[in-house]
């Protein structure tokens, strides 16, 4: 059985503990305000955790480099996204910024040998380089191809560069490939005329060409063939929309079975018109129209460079990648004092103990005679002697002096007496 004392302890430890507890719940609910920490410089960077937790990384690869001379326009870099990426505490984390691919420039013959090469000084756009966050890597948008010469590929990359026309008005580059979950594949060329097809993006794929392949009549324009769009993002505590890895638009030339034609040229009563492919949303480059070049793709997106229009125009630059740490600490507490320690507790004082119960006396019904005992008759019986002795002593003495006054005074006259 649990006394006062120990019912007063137990009370105090308790209230200790919940205050304790009490804590630990602000301190694991409580969390401020998102820190948004962005990688924007191309190249090697670090960054270290400030605590372990979980936190939402984006990262977004350069994009590639469009083609030249109706040439496809880059494909938009690749995109990764992770809403928990868990971090150590003081752990230091690469974090590479992907440079855009170049775009092909004018006049260059030479041709690529495989679909994944990546060079300056052949045809195609240049890939663009992948970006990287701890071991999360986007790959970067594949390069546009360019109608010459006619083996020139279009390459694999996070979203695929565009097709390109072979340069004799008879066939068409097959457009770049994408890496799965990064983005999507570029869109082909006219099989006539010299336009390109749009570079894929990393939310949608890149449109084909629209050229004299199909209708002449009923295509007065050829249009490149426009990017693909790229996936948005919301960063934490931003209300605007961030899109990233869009394509380049293909570019676009009037031409028709080899003979170059000038933009505006009327063939068989049809004024042709030609227009470079709109670059994808989320930073991909426009293409370019009869002589003029694709346009870059925007930094810090992964946008695709547009396709080059005419046989001096060069390809449009991809744009750089990014990469996006987003996080929220948890809120610091307030300064918390320790209370010291209780006093210890001093054991309350018993009360006094009742006085002890006592029946009641019975009271007789008759009060016996009171005796004196031996004893106290002996004495008192001593007493009054002693007292009648002094009386009798003092009466004696009294009478004695009165008689001797008195024979002193008168004669004696013993007859008289008699």
């Amino acid at each position: 059985m649990l006394t006062e004392h120990d019912r007063r302890h137990r009370k105090l430890l308790r209230s200790t503990l919940h205050l304790s507890l009490l804590q630990v719940v602000l301190f694991i609910s409580g969390t401020t305000d998102a820190e948004v920490i962005t990688f924007s410089q191309v190249g090697l960077n670090t960054w270290t955790a400030p605590a372990s937790m979980s936190v939402q990384v984006l990262v977004v690869g350069g994009g590639g480099g469009g083609g030249w001379y109706g040439g496809g326009g880059g494909g938009g870099g690749g995109v990764l996204y992770n809403s928990s990426y868990y971090v150590n505490a003081g752990r230091v984390y690469n974090v590479y910024v992907g440079g855009g691919g170049l775009g092909a420039s004018a006049g260059v013959l030479a041709n690529a040998t495989t679909s994944s090469e990546s060079a300056i000084n052949i045809s195609n756009g240049e890939n663009g380089e992948a970006s990287f966050f701890g071991d999360l890597a986007a790959i970067g948008g594949g390069g546009g191809s360019s109608a010459f010469p006619a083996s020139s590929f279009s390459f694999t990359g996070g979203s695929g560069g565009g097709g390109a026309n072979n340069g004799k008005g008879t066939g068409k580059t097959e457009a770049g490939a994408s890496i799965p979950g990064q983005g999507y594949a570029g869109g082909q060329a006219d099989v006539v005329s010299l336009v390109g097809g749009g570079g894929g993006g990393a939310g949608a794929l890149g449109s084909n060409a629209v050229g004299l392949g199909g209708c002449p009549s009923c295509s007065p324009n050829i249009v490149g063939g426009a990017g693909g769009q790229g996936q948005p993002f919301n960063p934490p505590g931003s209300s605007t929309a961030l899109i990233v890895g869009g394509g380049g638009g293909g570019g676009s030339v009037n031409a028709l079975g080899g003979m170059l034609m000038l933009c505006g040229t009327i063939f068989s009563n049809i004024q042709y018109l030609c227009q470079g492919g709109e670059g994808g949303l989320g930073g991909g480059g426009d293409g370019g129209a009869g002589n003029s070049r694709g346009s870059n793709g925007t930094s810090n997106t992964g946008g695709g460079g547009g396709g080059g229009g005419g046989f001096n125009s060069t390809g449009g630059s991809g744009g750089s990648g990014v990469v996006i740490i987003s996080y929220s600490l948890p809120s610091p507490l307030p300064p918390y004092a320790i209370p010291p320690p209780p006093a210890p507790l001093v054991p309350p004082t018993p009360p006094p103990p009742p006085p002890p119960h006592h029946p009641p006396t019975a009271v007789p019904d008759t009060v016996p005679p009171f005796t004196v005992p031996d004893s106290l008759g002996l004495g008192l019986g001593v007493a009054v002697s002693a007292v009648f002795t002094v009386v009798m002593t003092v009466a004696m003495i009294k009478a004695r002096t009165l008689l001797l006054s008195r024979l002193s005074s008168e004669p004696w006259d013993f007859k008289g007496d008699l």
